[in-house]
């Protein structure tokens, strides 16, 4: 990470911590469970697709720091998500979600909170971040769902980064390919879709 994003975020969330919240506690944002799906798989024609977000059970189902990958849809509940609406920060114009899987009832994070290319994105147990102050009992949690402006296309990024995006390694189709942070760029190997997105505000 470089040290001009890292010093960002710090100060941001020094100063949502003076902001924050609005809303009291976690509710549905959708009150739906569904599958979140990359955009980049639907686009490789010769692909069975389409892929979405899933547990890696090879990790433990139920273990913090279970990876997240991508898989191909099979609607297993390791493969549904819900994300929760935890508040709002008036500074900035945003809500804050967390996205919680309905197999293990964890929540999606950045791998102990790094922001830098290339971390992985896991789940750990979900932490009451609502609140004032919440968010820094597991800022790690707190997430950002901006529309894209292309149907329902959506993308993620760390609340406190919004400049680091939720991304498919490569845009590669297959299962099993790693699900990370990159620098946000447009692609749509960040965009994604899915019931849990759908209607979200950011």
């Amino acid at each position: 990470m470089k040290a001009a994003r890292k010093i960002g975020v710090l100060v941001a969330a020094a100063v949502a911590a003076a902001t924050m919240w609005s809303g009291g506690s976690a509710r549905a944002a959708t009150d739906t469970w569904g599958s979140i799906e990359p955009v980049s798989a639907d686009s490789w024609t010769l692909w069975a697709g389409p892929e979405c977000l899933a547990l890696n059970g090879s990790d433990g189902y139920y273990n913090d720091h279970t990876r997240v990958i991508q898989w191909q849809c099979t609607g297993n509940d390791d493969q549904q998500w819900e994300t929760q609406t935890v508040g709002s920060a008036g500074n900035y114009g945003r809500y804050v979600y967390q996205v919680v899987n309905k197999k293990s009832g964890k929540c999606l994070e950045p791998r102990y909170n790094l922001h830098s290319n290339g971390t992985l994105i896991d789940q750990i147990t979900c932490v009451n971040i609502t609140g004032v102050n919440g968010i820094y009992n597991a800022p790690a949690q707190a997430w950002t769902i901006s529309y894209s402006g292309y149907g329902q296309q959506h993308q993620l990024a760390p609340f406190f980064d919004t400049a680091a995006c939720l991304d498919v390694d490569s845009g590669l189709p297959y299962n099993g390919t790693k699900v990370q942070l990159w620098d946000c760029h447009g692609g749509d190997n960040q965009h994604f879709v899915g019931a849990p997105l759908d209607f979200l505000s950011s």
